[in-house]
Parts: structure tokens; sequence; C-alpha cells
């Protein structure tokens, strides 16, 4: 249930530089995959976003 994507709620914040769902997906390989938060694989974002 996640919002749309981007800022669209009309308010004036800093646009995402992330996708939400990237992040949600690399949250869950961690779990899935129990690899450290440095191994996580390039295609998702740095792991401090994560």
């Amino acid at each position: 249930m996640l919002p749309p994507p981007g800022n669209s709620a009309g308010r004036d914040g800093r646009p995402e530089k992330h996708c939400r769902r990237m992040i949600l997906d690399a949250i869950f390989c961690l779990f899935r995959g129990g690899i450290a938060w440095r191994q996580l694989p390039a295609e998702y974002p740095p792991p401090m976003t994560v």
C-alpha cells in the first residue's frame, strides 16, 4: 500500500531521490538473504538510504 511515486501530495517538499518501491525491495532482499547492509547489490539505492 504505497502512495504513488514522487512528491504528489501537493506540498512543497524535496522530490524523491529514490523510488520507495526500490527501497522496500532492498530491505526485503536484506532480510530474505541475510546479507549485510554493505553487501547490498548495486541495483538498489545506497545502504544509508535503505
